[in-house]
């Protein structure tokens, strides 16, 4: 017989009558009818903990994934991330670091725990990038650092180096409660010029040989050209130009063999690998990454040593693809705070185009080198000067690059990220007038 429920329980039916136990008082009754026959009972708040609890031991074998345990979490009604119940060292990976867990606050948005762009995926991070616990420790003593303002340039012609911005002399032991097997040396960046290979020899710039044959022929026909002193400067790439070298990549694998990772995302993982990634369609359809035909696996003991040796496409590609909605929601360690972490700190908060952070006077009589004392782990080639300094203040380029910038030609464009495209493809000099120096020190004035 069927009954709607509001209906009475008839006794001859051949279920036992439904009961209802109290959320929080520990008792027991009918449902229906005169709602009598009272008896102790656990209370069903403590029920549905119950039921979940008895996962837990999956929790800790690691069977369920990143996402069936914050379901865990909430379905038990267990404040994880608010030191409720249970507290969330007791449920690993129950709610992403930094969860609100139940307190029904509102989770912070990807803007709002990377404002600059890291990384392109939030994932799994529900706290801001700057309250990661990052483990440093000194590699080696940098050259002090010298201040220069805008007029000690005056009467000289700037040169752009567009550089990544990762840290120099540093090593990174361990991010939050992950410690590394082997540290992570960060070499640099801008401020390669203040390192151990300008000690050794006077390198203030390394790079592929291509880019410091051509960045050497260059200050050396401008100085021949104007009879003016040459200084180069260094103007920030975006967050992502430090995937070329091997920084992110060692952060990112170093942090692989404890990361709670489903097999079966490592194995789309380690397919994207091997193939080639196309993009776009018809006659646009091109290459976006290569295939890597020894891709050695994410799982490989190896796979440091692998991204150490490998091109720079092959580390680019394992980063970006790391860098994907999927993968950062499959627990993949993050990339956005893998490249903060290699970021240098005085660049930590800056933004592509930031200029002027180090300032270096080539050595026009020494020719570039492809085998230096102390090698770059990214970049063979190096070339030989002098730092002389970084702005007080560092500025933004379309502001310090004055002329290119003011050309009818660029401000046509209408577009500030094409106009930084094509300011990378040209890099074009600028001479330090009265009137530029008037302008960056009112902007500095304005900025401080």
């Amino acid at each position: 017989m069927q009954q709607g429920l509001l209906s009475g329980y008839n006794p001859s039916d051949a279920l036992p009558p439904p009961r209802y136990t109290g959320m929080l008082l520990p008792i027991e009754r009918d449902m229906y009818g005169n709602k009598g026959n009272f008896e102790m009972a656990v209370p069903q708040f403590l029920q549905d903990a119950y039921s979940g609890i008895n996962k837990f031991g999956q929790v800790f074998r690691g069977e369920l994934s990143p996402q069936e345990i914050q379901q865990l979490a909430f379905d038990t009604s267990l404040n994880v991330a608010g030191g409720g119940l249970l507290g969330s060292k007791l449920l690993p990976n129950a709610v992403p670091e930094g969860a609100l867990g139940m307190n029904m606050m509102r989770p912070l948005t990807k803007d709002q725990i990377d404002p600059l762009g890291y990384g392109r995926a939030k994932g799994l991070l529900t706290r801001k990038l700057d309250e990661t616990d990052i483990g440093y420790s000194k590699d080696l003593d940098l050259a002090p650092e010298k201040k220069l303002n805008i007029q000690d340039l005056q009467g000289s012609i700037l040169y752009p180096l567009m550089g990544d911005q990762s840290a120099t002399g540093l090593l990174i032991n361990s991010i939050d409660d992950i410690a590394f097997k082997t540290p992570v040396k960060l070499e640099g960046g801008a401020k390669f010029m203040r390192g151990g290979s300008n000690k050794a020899e006077g390198s203030v710039w390394a790079s592929d040989k291509g880019i410091i044959s051509r960045l050497d022929r260059k200050v050396k026909s401008l100085s021949e050209e104007t009879d003016k002193p040459i200084n180069m400067i260094y103007t920030a790439m975006g967050k992502e130009g430090v995937d070329f070298s091997t920084f992110p990549s060692g952060v990112l694998a170093e942090q692989i063999p404890t990361a709670k990772i489903l097999k079966k995302d490592k194995k789309a993982f380690d397919s994207l690998m091997k193939k080639r990634v196309m993009e776009g369609v018809g006659s646009k359809k091109r290459e976006k990454y290569p295939s890597v035909k020894d891709w050695v696996g994410i799982d490989s003991p190896k796979l440091r040593e692998f991204l150490d040796n490998a091109p720079p496409s092959v580390r680019k590609k394992f980063v970006k693809i790391m860098d994907t909605a999927p993968f950062q929601q499959a627990g993949f360690p993050n990339v956005g705070k893998a490249r903060y972490a290699v970021t240098d700190d005085a660049l930590k908060t800056k933004k592509a185009g930031d200029t002027g952070l180090v300032i270096a006077r080539p050595n026009l009589e020494k020719a570039p080198t492809n085998n230096p004392i102390i090698p770059h782990s990214t970049y063979p080639s190096q070339m030989f000067g002098d730092y002389v300094g970084g702005l007080d203040n560092t500025v933004p380029r379309s502001l310090l690059f004055r002329d290119y910038f003011n050309s009818p030609k660029v401000k046509n464009l209408n577009n500030p990220a094409m106009q930084d495209y094509g300011f990378t493809r040209v890099l074009p000099t600028q001479e330090v007038d009265q009137q530029l120096v008037d302008t960056i020190m009112n902007y500095s004035l304005l900025n401080k």
